[in-house]
Formats: structure tokens, sequence, C-alpha cells
């Protein structure tokens, strides 16, 4: 059966045109294309203003040697390379719950103008939260 992992990536982007570039250079990567990855993004247009996608799975396989891991994390090198390359903003993060209680991953990356809060438009969107359920 393996270890499962609960899995939550978001990448915000300051415009439209950023994020089609982005996305249509991410589309083109072969391991991306071999494993049909870009079907598994779901593009949030809750805010029409700054373009969100995001990659969520609960009980999947997560580990970093597997090739669909590898191409979905490709996202997160893509976006910090058109940064370093084109200086284009962008944030995002990374949520990963494993099956045992401690082991929780938290990974968060922005980068760009100073007025564009992408980072805090993901933390509005998304967080961890652990609880206990009973039914005492």
């Amino acid at each position: 059966m393996g270890y499962r992992s609960d899995i939550l990536i978001a990448v915000a982007f300051k415009t439209k045109t950023q994020f089609d570039e982005v996305w249509a250079v991410y589309c083109m990567d072969p391991m991306v294309q071999k494993h049909n990855l870009a079907e598994q993004w779901t593009r949030s247009d809750e805010d029409e203003h700054t373009p969100v996608i995001f990659y969520y799975e609960e009980g999947v396989k997560w580990y970093e040697n597997y090739d669909d891991v590898k191409g979905i994390e490709r996202m997160l090198t893509l976006v910090e390379e058109f940064y370093e390359n084109r200086e284009l903003p962008y944030a995002y993060i990374k949520y990963r719950i494993g099956e045992d209680i401690q082991d929780t991953e938290v990974e968060e990356n922005h980068e760009g103008d100073a007025d564009t809060d992408l980072i805090g438009e993901l933390w509005k969107r998304a967080n961890i939260e652990r609880r206990i359920e009973h039914s005492f």
C-alpha cells in the first residue's frame, strides 16, 4: 500500500499573460507530457486579478524520486527560472501532510514587485489545519 500524503501546491501570478507564458512552457515539458500532468492542475478563477493554478491530491504516494512528482514540482522551479531570467513575479505554496502526525511539510516562496502581494493572496486561500475528531 505504501506511505501516503495529502498535497497542495498553488502558484499565483501577477497577470494572466504571465500565467499563460509559464503555463505554455510547463505544458511542453517532456515529463509533463509523458504523465499527462497538465490535466492534474486546476485554474482558480476566484480572483480575476490574481491568476492562481493549483494541484491538490489526497492519499497520494508522494516520493520525490517519482517521475510524476518531479513533473508536478517542475512548476515550482519553472516559476523561479522565469523570475531569474525575466523578473516575472510569482508566489507559491507547497503543503504536504503525511500519515504520521508530525510529518508536515510547508514550503513557501515568492519573488517580484514590492506592491504585489501574491503570497498574501495564497495565504488567504489555503492553510493547514490539524484537529482531533471524536464521537464520545
